[in-house]
């Protein structure tokens, strides 16, 4: 890099301001229209967040998929309590994992709150309702998350990679016979017990994505690569969470996140300082992409960083680059919206924030805990965190870069494909 950049600060950071899922303070009562559209507003993303328990209930068995259906009844039994005294709710900190030893009295719920619960009470009178006999994809209707439909899907755009390899007569490539072992895998998660597999839980296309931009960042270490991808799986489960909140739609969660980011949210001031100064902002610069950028200050600089990195991306048929050679100028200010939209221009901000160790502006990237040559042990992993976020879940991301590190070198399987010509087209 040829000048120094101030840092490119996540919104997990130890300064971030903390919200709860509601809080004590009521906010005037509107009436009429407003009142309607709060009501639907706040049974739609409820439902979301409770189509998404669906999905991870699956994965549970025993004790503690009741005490999760127990944990899931009694969240939604105190938000819809919350709302209809009126108080301030902040849906999108609603808990990933609930858990609680008994059901609560279900009274006094919204109609369709009512009826969204109803499944997860049958269960616990007849539980085999719930238990899928085989994973099956998520219904196209199920999710309003970033990229669900990706989910399951099982093979790459063709001519994404020239292929190099010729397996039962089908033409694959050596990035994507790795994708799809680093997908056979089972890896812990945030807040939940167990582990989850990639194929279910991921977005392949991401994983590929992310790959092809490691190449060409030049990352050889497999043990730094795998970082990264367990990084991309903490922060975005690996491309299904573009925004924050992954279970809230876009708009949904750019309200929420108005009130925490915004210059007249939560935090005001620190808001102002990261740049959030107009109304909007908020919402507009929340986390987004693979390790959820935030602040407008951020979009800014990682706007020069692209370019000082002569990067382009073509987003809607616009080609984005330094403005020159007929790309227009890349502006993550005024095109926030590419950053959890455009998989390549999420991909290089990624790995281009890690390896330069831009997200906290002291320059410390990959190689300062990571040794490019030789094997990462445990400790260098969890010192990699402070790339990202101080020491938030270090030894939860550092376990599982271990574990996808193991498929990385098995056969030195990255080092083939590092030292391989014409990987990529």
């Amino acid at each position: 890099m040829s000048k120094q950049h101030a840092p490119v600060q996540q919104r997990g950071d130890l300064t971030s301001p903390q919200t709860e899922a509601s809080t004590p303070r009521s906010s005037p009562s509107p009436s009429g229209n407003n009142r309607r559209q709060d009501q639907l507003s706040f049974l739609a993303d409820i439902q979301d967040w409770l189509r998404y328990q669906q999905v991870m209930l699956e994965g549970l068995e025993g004790t503690h998929r009741v005490q999760r259906i127990h944990g899931i009844l009694r969240v939604v039994s105190e938000q819809n309590h919350a709302f209809r005294q009126g108080r301030d709710l902040d849906l999108s900190a609603l808990p990933t994992a609930p858990s609680a030893p008994h059901a609560p009295a279900l009274e006094h719920l919204l109609p369709g709150i009512a009826s969204a619960v109803q499944p997860f009470q049958r269960a616990l009178v007849s539980p085999p309702q719930l238990e899928p006999q085989q994973p099956s994809p998520v219904p196209a209707d199920m999710f309003r998350m970033g990229e669900v439909m990706n989910l399951f899907n099982s093979a790459p755009p063709s001519g994404e990679f020239q292929s190099v390899t010729t397996t039962g007569g089908k033409q694959t490539t050596q990035i994507q016979l790795l994708a799809s072992q680093v997908m056979g895998l089972k890896l812990k998660l945030p807040g939940e017990r167990g582990v989850f597999s990639l194929q279910k839980y991921g977005d392949r296309s991401s994983l590929v994505t992310i790959l092809k931009h490691c190449i060409e960042g030049g990352i050889k270490s497999p043990d730094q690569v795998a970082y990264i991808l367990a990084t991309a799986w903490h922060e975005s489960r690996l491309g299904t969470w573009m925004t924050e909140s992954g279970w809230l739609s876009e708009k949904s969660a750019e309200r929420y996140a108005e009130k925490n980011y915004g210059p007249q949210g939560r935090n005001p001031s620190r808001a102002k300082r990261q740049g959030n100064t107009k109304k909007g902002d908020g919402g507009r610069y929340m986390g987004r992409g693979y390790v959820q950028l935030t602040w407008k200050n951020n979009y800014e600089r990682m706007s020069d960083i692209l370019i000082e990195n002569n990067f382009t991306y073509t987003q809607d048929g616009v080609t984005y680059g330094s403005g020159q050679d007929g790309t227009k100028r890349i502006d993550l200010v005024r095109n926030y919206q590419h950053v959890n939209r455009n998989k390549e221009l999420a991909a290089r901000i990624l790995v281009l924030g890690m390896d330069g160790g831009h997200y906290v502006g002291d320059n410390k990237g990959l190689d300062s805990y990571i040794p490019e040559n030789g094997t990462a042990t445990s400790a260098n992993f969890q010192s990699a965190r402070k790339i990202v976020n101080g020491s938030d879940k270090k030894k939860l991301i550092a376990g599982n870069a271990s574990t996808i590190t193991a498929v990385l070198r098995k056969n030195g399987a990255w080092d083939k494909i590092v030292n391989a010509k014409n990987t990529i087209v």
